[in-house]
């Protein structure tokens, strides 16, 4: 992205996530004239993150309204506005996002030729993501030292794969 907006390349592939640093060629001397499109053959991807409630929670109400009031149409229109993307589909249509991101006119038909799958959906990401999650716990709770760490790590992933 910063090769792009320093004029050093012509053509970069962002996902929308990171595309708001399109906003620093407006002072530049090609200022009006950015394109932008699907990637070849619409083969994009769609992914995001989520909120949760833990289970043990001492006040799953309180933190259902603030999923609730996190998720609702304000917060999504100013975390839009920011660069980041919504499934609000009405926001893509607001006239300051559009003048800010004209690239989110094209999410209709972006959702329509996504794919859901990625490159990871090829084996049990719920097994993986357990052995990091008790690896990580583990190193942060001092049983596996840190100058070890990445070794663990990475050992217990391609030993993983490697059974795949």
């Amino acid at each position: 992205m910063t090769n792009f907006i320093e004029e050093k390349t012509a053509l970069e592939i962002v996902s929308t996530s990171y595309a708001s640093g399109l906003l620093n060629l407006r002072h530049r001397s090609i200022n009006g004239l950015l394109g932008f499109s699907h990637l070849p053959a619409n083969t994009g991807t769609f992914g995001g993150g989520a909120l949760a409630i833990p289970h043990g929670c001492k006040e799953p109400h309180a933190a259902e309204r603030y999923i609730e009031w996190a998720s609702g149409f304000d917060q999504a229109y100013i975390f839009t506005l920011l660069g980041g993307a919504t499934p609000h589909k009405s926001i893509y249509k607001e006239h300051d996002i559009l003048e800010l991101y004209p690239w989110f006119g094209l999410m209709d038909q972006a959702i329509e030729t996504s794919s859901p799958l990625s490159e990871l959906d090829i084996f049990d990401r719920y097994h993986l993501e357990r052995f990091m999650g008790f690896t990580l716990s583990n190193i942060y709770c001092g049983v596996i030292p840190l100058d070890s760490c990445l070794n663990v790590l990475e050992q217990g992933i391609a030993s993983y794969l490697l059974d795949k």
